[in-house]
């Protein structure tokens, strides 16, 4: 019996990084990425303290940079950044993640 070869796998292409931005401006604290559903989260040691989102559509308005907190800091990260907001995609249960969404005006 003949075994059938399969055809080589086409290479994936890489989406770019969307808000590089942000990398640059932590760059001190030796971040990386590693890509997340269709996102790209950002690791400084082994911790995940923010993830980028670009996908279209995006009917819930939540590209933009996800950033990783604390109930507790919420409320003073929303005085420096306004625009932040709940994760709309997790639904309406509160959660430590918060979206700073692209089409705010304190976005970059």
């Amino acid at each position: 019996m003949a075994v059938r070869k399969k055809a080589p796998a086409e290479p994936k292409i890489k989406k770019p990084l969307p808000y590089a931005f942000v990398l640059e401006e932590i760059a001190g604290l030796a971040p990386y990425t590693r890509a997340m559903f269709g996102a790209h989260a950002i690791y400084v040691g082994e911790a995940i303290v923010l993830i980028l989102r670009q996908k279209e559509p995006d009917p819930t308005g939540d590209n933009g940079v996800w950033v990783a907190t604390t109930f507790e800091h919420q409320a003073s990260l929303r005085g420096e950044l306004p625009s932040l907001r709940d994760i709309s995609l997790f639904g309406s249960a509160p959660t430590n993640w918060q979206c700073l969404p692209e089409s705010g005006p304190d976005f970059e």
